[in-house]
């Protein structure tokens, strides 16, 4: 039995044999763009394919008529010759699917396509859809703006209304290495910054460290104490921030939140606390690798860093953008 394979923007899915293919169309898992092969290497669009050309042709149209009869005496008062008769009465035909509407869009490459709504949606989030991009429907003729196809997509939020459209949805990617290193710097000056004013408290408890009588030397046996109390609270404040941070409902420190960056585990969820002690502890050994785990946010599939790798949690990106299109 001959073999087929499917390919549809580059990925390659088979074998399959005849009926398999023929009832992925029916059943519209798979489009008449699609390209079939029998040997990977010639291919061809398979509504141009003698073995599923018929498999492609649209369904004939079923009569508009309901499912089922209503059927009613005459009313009282009716003439003579209607006397006895029924009336038949049809409910109204119940809307079928219709399928997803494939576009086409003319750029200065040429035309490019198809596209569905989901790709149409995702090229207006990532600013590759404009306005004035010409859009044409499948098997029509017309190009038209996709300003005046979509202007949902399109629209400025109005004085005293919301930065954010009404319906607006939400692009996740992942976090780079620059967003990271940014709300890592913001996170660090609000660290220094309570840290300066532990020192203040520290030094006001202590006045005067210095012992002027004999030689002008350090009261070790008050600053001994007072400096481990004071790097043992520094732990702390630090380990609680991160912690308690990224376990929250904002999911980020203030760093993270000031760049729209979010800290979730590898579902996208919110991470426990005991998962946000992992990534924070996972952190030393991030930096002690000189840095090498931190570097790796830079390169790995996910932008994840050895601590992210370690406790299962991944840095994103929340977008927010436009509208969905209409139905």
């Amino acid at each position: 039995m001959e073999k087929y394979y499917l390919r549809w923007r580059g990925e390659v899915t088979g074998p399959f044999d005849l009926e398999e293919v023929t009832s992925q169309l029916q059943e519209g898992k798979i489009s008449k763009h699609h390209q079939v092969s029998g040997d990977r290497k010639a291919w061809e669009p398979i509504s141009e394919s003698d073995d599923f050309r018929d498999a492609c042709r649209p369904a004939p149209a079923e009569p508009a008529q309901g499912p089922a009869l209503k059927v009613s005496e005459p009313e009282a008062g009716a003439s003579p010759e209607g006397a006895g008769a029924l009336r038949v009465v049809y409910r109204e035909a119940t809307a079928r699917p219709s399928s997803p509407t494939i576009w086409y869009a003319a750029r200065e490459a040429g035309v490019e396509g198809p596209f569905n709504e989901h790709d149409l949606r995702e090229q207006r989030a990532r600013r590759q859809l404009d306005e004035k991009t010409l859009l044409c429907r499948e098997n029509e003729q017309a190009w038209i703006p996709a300003g005046e196809l979509f202007p949902e997509l399109f629209a400025k939020p109005t004085p005293g209304s919301p930065v954010t459209p009404t319906g607006a949805s939400e692009m996740i990617s992942h976090a780079g290495f620059l967003s990271r290193f940014a709300a890592a710097l913001i996170d660090g000056v609000i660290l220094t910054c309570v840290d300066f004013l532990l020192l203040l408290i520290v030094n006001a408890i202590d006045p005067h460290p210095i012992d002027y009588r004999h030689g002008f030397t350090l009261k070790k046996e008050n600053w001994l104490l007072l400096g481990a109390l004071y790097n043992v609270w520094n732990f702390i404040l630090t380990w609680l921030y991160f912690t308690l941070s990224e376990s929250s409902a904002s999911q980020a420190t203030l760093g993270k939140k000031a760049l729209g960056l979010v800290v979730t585990d590898e579902a996208g969820q919110r991470i426990s606390f005991g998962r946000a002690n992992g990534r924070y502890f996972g952190k030393i050994i991030s930096g002690l690798l000189l840095c090498i785990g931190y570097l790796m946010a830079a390169f790995t599939d996910r932008k994840q860093a050895l601590h992210d790798i370690m406790a299962g949690t991944l840095v994103l990106k929340k977008v927010k953008f436009l509208a969905p299109l209409r139905s």
